[in-house]
């Protein structure tokens, strides 16, 4: 059986996935079928004080914000705060006030 494609790029790849939710079987489930079990982990929920070692520890955060079918959501998640707060680059989807927070440049430039 061929290594998966995430495998045979050559690059590097581990992804943390902390939390949980109501799409959190769907998410097992993609990974589990597109074979990235390797690469990919839920975590689910962590203590705080975990959550800032991963946040130290990561290349990159991804905040995949979305508005619920009920238009519930965050207005500036504190978890991405707490990432920009320890110094990790941070990415994130436009809602609320993610725009804020988030820019396309760095300050002073």
């Amino acid at each position: 059986m061929p290594a998966p494609s995430w495998q045979s790029s050559g690059v590097e790849f581990d992804c943390k996935i902390v939390g949980t939710g109501e799409l959190e079987g769907a998410l097992t489930a993609q990974i589990e079928r597109l074979g990235l079990q390797g690469a990919c982990a839920c975590l689910g929920p962590r203590p705080r004080r975990e959550v800032i070692e991963i946040l130290r520890d990561a290349a990159v955060f991804a905040g995949s914000y979305a508005v619920g079918d009920d238009g519930n959501r965050d207005g500036l998640p504190t978890v991405l705060v707490e990432a920009m707060g320890v110094g990790t680059p941070c990415v994130a989807t436009a809602v609320t006030g993610v725009p804020e927070a988030v820019t396309t440049r760095r300050p002073g430039c």
